[in-house]
């Protein structure tokens, strides 16, 4: 009698001779890893590129990075909670909020920045609830 694992449609349970075990990382997280990521190394260069000391740049990237990659984390991890609109809502408050403040580092007035962000915002506000709405499994009555 054959044990399961060794069935032919079976798979093995254990990883194939060599071959390294490697975690697995659900897009979920490093989605919003990488782009916090990519946004600190942003804000370094901006900052860093206006005239501010490497320290400085550093740390400002650090805290831009920490910060936009936990409220990523945090809306992609609940996002299955929200109703489609504020989801939407939500994604492009989080967009326009980092795009705002990478336009203020590079030396236009608050107003301007503010502006940006909003208009940037809404723009991925837009695209995100079309996003979701296209996606979305439609109910038949």
């Amino acid at each position: 009698m054959q044990t399961p694992a060794h069935h032919p449609g079976a798979t093995a349970a254990r990883p194939r001779h060599g071959a390294q075990h490697r975690p697995h990382v659900s897009p979920g997280v490093a989605l919003p890893v990488t782009a916090a990521v990519v946004y600190g190394l942003y804000v370094l260069f901006l900052d860093h590129s206006t005239g501010s000391s490497w320290g400085r740049a550093a740390l400002l990237a650090l805290v831009a990075a920490v910060v936009s990659g936990v409220l990523g984390l945090a809306l992609v991890r609940h996002r299955a909670a929200l109703p489609t609109e504020a989801r939407g809502l939500a994604f492009g408050v989080l967009f326009g909020c980092a795009m705002g403040f990478l336009y203020s580092l590079t030396g236009p007035s608050v107003l301007r920045s503010v502006v940006m962000g909003l208009v940037l915002g809404g723009a991925m506000a837009l695209v995100a609830l079309y996003v979701f709405r296209a996606h979305e499994p439609h109910v038949t009555r």
